[in-house]
């Protein structure tokens, strides 16, 4: 099993031993041959590397090629700062349409540990949990194979919607009044 390289991991390693070598995005750009935006990309994950790039990276910031591509993020921060990242990437996140939080150098320790800790219960009260895309296509696979046996008929479905529209004294094909929603929020607690 090949292993791919983490654009995110790689940008913070990189972003760790440029800062090591005491040399500015551009500093580095120039020994690289490449311009600090590009580097800045690099740093923050929204680019990757051909190796050869690594390979004049690594060199010109002193390291061996391993330690840019190292998997393991250089500081708690950086894990928290991906870990940050990531949960905002997922469709879990996506769906509570709220903004973004770039984890920058004024934000603290404290406020970004409590982020990532909110992140992590979401997902954990969303039962979610860890599940990978292979979990979530096996779900899927199980979810239509179920459909198709039942012909896609969920009498439970069916008994749910009734006892709802008995709440909200909905009688028949017509429109869904006002007055039928108000009784079907009450009904549910609102």
């Amino acid at each position: 099993m090949t292993q791919s390289i983490d654009a995110l991991v790689l940008g913070r390693q990189l972003r760790h031993h440029r800062r090591l070598a005491g040399l500015t995005l551009d500093d580095l750009g120039e020994k690289v041959g490449k311009p600090a935006p590009y580097l800045s990309m690099l740093e923050n994950g929204k680019k990757e590397p051909k190796i050869g790039l690594v390979m004049s990276l690594a060199s010109s910031l002193g390291v061996d090629v391993s330690a840019l591509l190292d998997p393991v993020p250089p500081s708690e921060r950086d894990a928290l700062e991906i870990e940050l990242a990531r949960s905002q990437e997922s469709g879990l996140f996506q769906s509570l349409d709220l903004p973004t939080v770039r984890p920058g150098a004024k934000m603290d320790d404290a406020t970004l540990d409590h982020l990532v800790g909110l992140h992590r219960e979401l997902r954990r009260r969303s039962g979610l949990g860890t599940a990978g895309s292979e979990d979530v296509r096996r779900a899927n696979g199980a979810i239509h194979h179920m459909l198709a046996e039942r012909k896609g008929y969920l009498p439970e479905i069916e008994e749910a919607a009734a006892t709802a529209l008995g709440a909200a004294r909905h009688s028949g094909p017509g429109p869904f009044s006002s007055r039928n929603l108000l009784d079907l929020v009450s009904h549910v607690g609102f």
